[in-house]
Formats: structure tokens, sequence, C-alpha cells
């Protein structure tokens, strides 16, 4: 996508290195919890664990954030794709690797 954009002048937004995309993003938890609610998915109205799948970190950031301001107790857990290990390679290499 970087390279796209630079081929064609247009500005490259990255899907989650950005504090409003992981605020957007954070939304989904808002759903996740609603639809827990509705479905009566928990015998005490809240939920104990969440599993996020992670390649940059702007999607388990969002939800995490969301979830965790509404029930601390809750664990959140990673979950990588086998195709995009872009947390574990910027982890690893000690910054952001936009090119994996």
């Amino acid at each position: 996508a970087i390279k796209k954009a630079k081929q064609n002048g247009i500005p490259f937004m990255s899907a989650y290195n950005d504090y409003d995309i992981i605020l957007g993003q954070g939304t989904l938890g808002v759903e996740i919890l609603e639809q827990v609610k509705q479905q009566k998915l928990s015998n005490n109205g809240m939920i104990d664990a969440v599993f996020i799948a992670v390649g940059g970190g702007g999607l388990i950031g969002g939800i995490a954030g969301y979830i965790k301001s509404v029930y601390p107790k809750c664990k959140i857990y990673g979950v990588q794709p086998l195709n995009s290990p872009v947390m574990y390679e910027s982890v690893k290499a000690g910054f952001v690797r936009d090119d994996v």
C-alpha cells in the first residue's frame, strides 16, 4: 500500500498506526458488548475474555481499550494471523515494521 501510494502521489494512511483509526476500531468493542448483552451470552452480564486478531495492533488496541474501560477484569488475547506477522516482526526488530 505504501508503494502504491508513492507511485500514485497519494497519501498513505496506516490501518493500525493512526490514533483516529484505533479510536474508530474501538467501536467494535461496543458492538461485542452489545451482542453479549442482547444474546444473553453471559450469566453475570460480564464478559470474561475476548480473542482479537493482531496484525499491526490497531484493531486490538481499539477493542481492548474500550472493553477494558468497561470491564477491567476482562482478559484480552491477541491472536496472530499467519498472513500478517507485522506485530511479531515489529516486536522482534524493536521498531514498527511497515515492510512486512
